[in-house]
């Protein structure tokens, strides 16, 4: 390992050597602008709970296994002091790999600079290989197994999914994402959202009209045992920030996209066995929905895929090019080496 170039990334996988280049200079920046959102409010507190450790490319030295993620975050009552070593062996609170397939890379560059006057945000639970009660006693779980979260922010006029997300439902997944959105948006919006207070201040500042709506509900049973919450009684919407229009405080947009999402992917439906069995398999198939989505999707009102209406793009796509994109995006296979002679069978 002490003999990997210096050009590489060294990791030690089930005693395996993997020497991988370093990252490209847009998953570098990924990784370094992610990094700086989170250190603010989770590393040194401000705006944010605080009572963090957030490093970019820790070496940990796990039993026999040495990892570089791009991310790594310890909550300070596990890991109190900061080590003073190159590496460590406390594993983890929080991981984060900076991953750029091609449906993913395409939305990230291209669905920047959006013109929006009302965004709407909401999350859709689904699981992945087994659901987080059961993840324990699951055979085989693994890693990224249990209940996972995709965030969603969508414009309320062209219907564009501006921003999306996959991870959990906390405060990390809340600032990841609302920084994301504010980089993606060009002037001042309207912003609906149900909860997330702190991460949407912390992205936006005072540059943003912002409501919450607050939906009651009249069955209290325990929603773990349940697929949807009980009867809607009411929504009380409360003004947080700026000066949003009452009339436009609402998630009925994003929460019928909900609805598009689990009948346009299998693996969303419930009660089958289609689910997910890798998280990785999870984002890249969210990946390529959205781009579908965004980009060659009709919308039925609209006469015209989102993000024609949006301004994103003047062009209608489809399948094909969805497949150019992947094809493109793929490394170029080695050739294969020289062929020696072959040796003679034995008798």
């Amino acid at each position: 390992m002490l003999d990997t170039p210096i050009h590489q990334v060294a990791e030690i996988v089930d005693g395996v050597l993997y020497a991988t280049p370093r990252p490209a200079m847009p998953h570098a920046l990924a990784s370094s602008l992610l990094g700086s959102q989170l250190i603010a409010p989770f590393h040194l507190g401000r705006g944010g709970p605080g009572g963090w450790w957030i490093i970019d490319e820790p070496e940990l030295h796990l039993g026999d296994d040495i990892l570089v993620p791009d991310l790594a975050g310890w909550r300070r009552t596990r890991m109190p002091s900061y080590p003073e070593t190159a590496y460590t062996t406390l594993v983890p609170d929080w991981v984060c790999e900076i991953l750029s397939p091609a449906c993913i890379a395409y939305h990230d560059e291209h669905v920047r600079g959006v013109s929006a006057k009302r965004i709407q945000v909401d999350e859709i639970w689904q699981f992945c290989y087994a659901k987080q009660r059961t993840v324990e006693t699951a055979k085989a779980a693994p890693e990224g197994a249990g209940d996972t979260w995709t965030w969603t922010a969508l414009d309320a006029d062209s219907k564009l999914i501006v921003s999306w997300l996959l991870g959990q439902r906390d405060g990390i997944a809340a600032y990841t994402f609302m920084h994301d959105l504010a980089l993606r948006l060009t002037g001042r919006v309207q912003l609906t959202s149900d909860l997330y207070e702190g991460a949407i201040e912390d992205a936006f500042g005072a540059d943003i009209d912002y409501a919450q709506l607050i939906k009651v509900f009249g069955d209290t049973r325990e929603t773990s045992v349940r697929y949807s919450p009980g009867q809607c009684k009411g929504a009380v919407r409360h003004t947080v920030q700026g000066d949003p229009d009452l009339a436009h405080v609402n998630t009925a947009y994003v929460e019928r996209h909900n609805l598009t999402m689990r009948m346009s992917m299998r693996r969303f439906m419930r009660l089958t066995n289609a689910f997910s069995k890798k998280f990785n398999n999870h984002m890249y198939a969210l990946a390529l929905y959205f781009v579908h989505y965004n980009f060659c999707r009709i919308h039925k009102t609209l006469r015209m895929s989102p993000a024609m209406a949006a301004g994103v793009t003047d062009t209608l796509r489809d399948a094909e090019w969805i497949v150019g994109l992947v094809d493109a995006n793929a490394p170029t296979p080695a050739k294969p080496g020289p062929k020696g002679p072959r040796k003679p069978k034995s008798n």
